[in-house]
This record gives structure tokens, sequence and C-alpha cells, in this order.
């Protein structure tokens, strides 16, 4: 799986090996690379596409991350609140 994360000319160059016989793996950390590209025709795309993923992350993230910070908001750069007096 590594192999995919090189150009097709590098991978061409590397050696092909199989794949190993393994029953569990544990204490592997998670890797997420992220790179901004046109997905399509249309340069929309990728903003929604950006827009679901980092929802999607914040809420993994406040559920399974270490230690627990709490709701998925802890995770968002921009949190809606509203005050004032009166009818709002």
């Amino acid at each position: 799986l590594i192999n995919e994360t090189y150009s097709t000319f590098v991978q061409g160059l590397m050696p092909s090996l199989a794949r190993p016989e393994v029953d569990v793996m544990e204490g592997l950390t998670t890797a997420i690379i992220v790179d901004q590209q046109r997905m399509g025709a249309d340069p929309r795309s990728t903003v929604g596409t950006a827009t679901d993923t980092g929802a999607l992350l914040r809420i993994l993230f406040s559920r399974l991350g270490k230690p627990h910070i709490g709701s998925p908001q802890a995770f968002s750069f921009n949190v809606a609140s509203i005050s004032g007096a009166g009818a709002v």
C-alpha cells in the first residue's frame, strides 16, 4: 500500500514485494496525508469534499481521540455562538 503514495514513475522503479502474512497489527499510529488538488473539471468540487472531510475528521477525533477532549465542536475552528438582550 505504501507504493500507492508514490507517482507511477517511482512505482515502476521500486521492487515488487509480496504481502506479508499478518494476523494482528498493534501499536500503529494513523497517518493522514492532505493534498490540495483539483478533483475534477469543476473547481467547486474540492471545497465540498474538503468540507465533508473536515466534519468527518472532527467526529472521528471526538469519538476515538485520546485524551478525550469533548464534542466535535472542540475540534472546530469556528463554533457558532450568539448572545444578545431581548429576543434573539
